[in-house]
């Protein structure tokens, strides 16, 4: 899936939130962790405790913002492959096509596909009420 962020730094999930459960300034657009709450990512548990959490988060910002503007590259390159003319559904037209029967064509009382029961009996319901 192609999708720019625009303005945005970045987006958090709610799941990611509810988890995390940060103190958010809506007038500031601030976030504050509570004390003693890290997040950890667990693929470099080991690798990573000596660093500092704020570095932790810009290098995750970064590279999120790395990947929005390698998505916007794509996207334009995908803009300028597909002409605008293609976006649209071609004009419309009067032709009317008709599909000429002969006299005696009596057509079969077929199913298009086998039901199981279960479904016959709810699709013999259905129509019994709705016909």
């Amino acid at each position: 899936m192609i999708s720019g962020i625009g303005d945005e730094d970045m987006i958090l999930g709610l799941l990611w939130l509810r988890h995390h459960n940060p103190e958010i300034n809506w007038e500031t657009g601030e976030i504050q962790f509570p004390p003693q709450r890290r997040i950890q990512i667990k693929r470099f548990k080991g690798v990573l405790d000596n660093s500092e959490a704020e570095v932790l988060i810009g290098a995750k910002i970064t590279a999120s913002q790395e990947m929005a503007q390698q998505q916007q590259t794509v996207k334009r390159d995908i803009e300028e492959l597909i002409p605008r003319k293609a976006e649209q559904f071609p004009p419309a037209r009067a032709y009317d096509h008709a599909i000429d029967l002969k006299p005696d064509f009596v057509p079969r009382n077929c199913k298009l596909y086998p039901l199981s029961p279960t479904e016959q009996e709810e699709q013999d319901k259905f129509l019994e009420e709705n016909l």
